[in-house]
């Protein structure tokens, strides 16, 4: 006997078959697809469409880009892009400095 899992037996197994001994040796591990990450070209994409539209904000702008290409953006993730790309501004604040006393 081995003394190794059966599972283990016949993953090795079915990596011999497809790979021979070079299915066997070691490779470090990459992650699959991953389910809630944007592909590489849908933010170029996505910078290419706001260009096209600056008027709207992120939330119209991953409303129409859903629209008209058929794939989900989210509002974060548009504003997120956008940001990464210097294409959002801050928000102009009034700021209003308090006073040393109340003054009614």
């Amino acid at each position: 006997m081995l003394c190794i899992p059966r599972t283990t037996f016949y993953r090795w197994y079915d990596l011999y078959l497809e790979g021979g001994l070079d299915g066997l040796s070691d490779r470090s591990p990459s992650p699959g697809l991953v389910w809630n990450r944007i592909p590489e070209s849908k933010p170029n994409d996505l910078i290419e469409f706001a260009l096209e539209y600056e008027a709207l904000t992120p939330r119209e702008l991953a409303i129409k880009y859903t629209n008209q290409k058929r794939y989900f953006v989210s509002e974060s993730s548009v504003y997120r892009i956008l940001k990464a790309a210097d294409l959002i501004t801050a928000p102009s604040h009034v700021t209003i400095k308090a006073a040393s006393e109340f003054h009614d």
